[in-house]
């Protein structure tokens, strides 16, 4: 059976998501489309709006045939680690041959030279990047600079599916995975632009106004019943990252990615404010308010860097969510594709276990759910 691969966080589902699907299966001609997505929480460091196996049975219902959880590590983790995770999964699954990604702009030989360029990081490049910073620059603008002294193209590192995209054919050609990318032009609005274009919008604004009659045209019927304000949860969740940020010493603080050269202390100094004014304090250009969250997700759930680092250069086992009806019992036969999945690793139970009792539901694991297509 050949899969192509879609590494998504449908937070929540969208006509766009939708799109890119069928775009999926247009271009790689594979036989089924298997999704990794993030969990319970997401790479900005944010709570997802909607139970996983909802957001997973929604993707069934788009057409997905298979929704696998990307490991919360990797789910919580800068775009790097975000995609050396995921990779190293996906390239481990039998019949994976092809990735499809959304992006702004380029082709599939831009993502691969773009990575060429990053992942050499030659003289010049160590030059203009340091001389950026030295110069007041934040890393972010520092580093697309050098990439642009180095032949880069500026619009494949100033918009954020491009640089994720660059980071997934990164971690293919670091592990020689067998695996063809697939770039996808987004349609509709850009990720973090409030417009909207017909019927497509981005995520982020359909969770900025859930129940407005333009996010719900945005989406699929299936997902628009399921919209919600759950402005309660989030307030919730925010409590609870932030007392666990009380009773966590500065020193312990370091051993969650991305919090270095003193960071600890800036986020500790700022922990007797109310969430908003803490994320807006402590971020600066060189730490984004994504970044800020991300510590602060790992810390409550005690996911250390090492943890992350081991993770992503070991074979790891994956927790299916949903899987297409029709397609369940030939799957589930599947000896090499079995072993490869497993049931409730600890960190996700964990992980679901916040997020149900952010929303005051009882915790407990569940079976991926076995979706009918219409």
């Amino acid at each position: 059976m050949k899969f192509c691969a879609i590494i998504s966080e449908f937070n929540p589902f969208h006509n766009g998501h939708k799109y890119i699907i069928e775009k999926a299966r247009e271009v790689t001609g594979a036989d089924k489309v298997i999704c990794l997505m993030s969990g319970p929480f997401t790479q900005h460091g944010e709570m997802a709006v909607m139970d996983k196996y909802a957001r997973a049975t929604h993707a069934i219902l788009g057409g997905a045939d298979v929704v696998a959880e990307l490991p919360v590590q990797f789910a919580v983790s800068p775009a790097e680690y975000f995609a050396k995770g995921a990779i190293q999964a996906l390239s481990a699954i039998p019949g994976v041959k092809d990735l499809v990604f959304g992006c702004e702009s380029g082709s599939a030989m831009d993502f691969e030279g773009s990575a060429i360029i990053m992942m050499s990081e030659d003289d010049e490049f160590k030059e203009v990047l340091q001389s950026g910073l030295k110069r007041g620059q934040s890393y972010i603008t520092a580093y697309q600079n050098a990439f642009i002294a180095c032949g880069g193209t500026p619009e494949m590192v100033r918009n954020p599916n491009n640089i994720l995209g660059i980071e997934y054919t990164k971690a293919i050609r670091s592990i020689h995975a067998c695996i063809a990318i697939h770039p996808v032009r987004r349609i509709g609005s850009e990720h973090n632009d409030p417009w909207q274009h017909k019927s497509i919008s981005s995520a982020t604004s359909i969770r900025a106004n859930p129940e407005s009659e333009f996010a719900r045209s945005s989406v699929p019927h299936y997902v628009a019943e399921c919209l919600r304000d759950d402005t309660g949860a989030q307030h919730n969740f925010q409590r609870y990252l932030m007392d666990n940020l009380y009773d966590t010493a500065a020193q312990d603080l370091t051993e969650c990615l991305g919090c270095t050269e003193g960071l600890e202390n800036r986020i500790k100094d700022n922990q007797h404010l109310s969430f908003d004014d803490f994320i807006s304090e402590v971020t600066t250009k060189r730490y984004t308010s994504s970044r800020i969250r991300r510590i602060l997700i790992a810390n409550a759930l005690g996911i250390s860097e090492t943890e992350v680092r081991h993770l992503a250069i070991v074979p790891h086992k994956l927790t299916l969510l949903a899987v297409e009806k029709s397609l369940a019992p030939d799957l589930f036969r599947d000896q090499d594709f079995m072993s490869h999945i497993q049931d409730h690793d600890i960190r996700e139970v964990q992980a679901q276990d916040l997020w149900l009792y952010c929303h005051h539901l009882p915790g407990g694991y569940r079976n991926p759910a076995i979706v009918q297509r219409p």
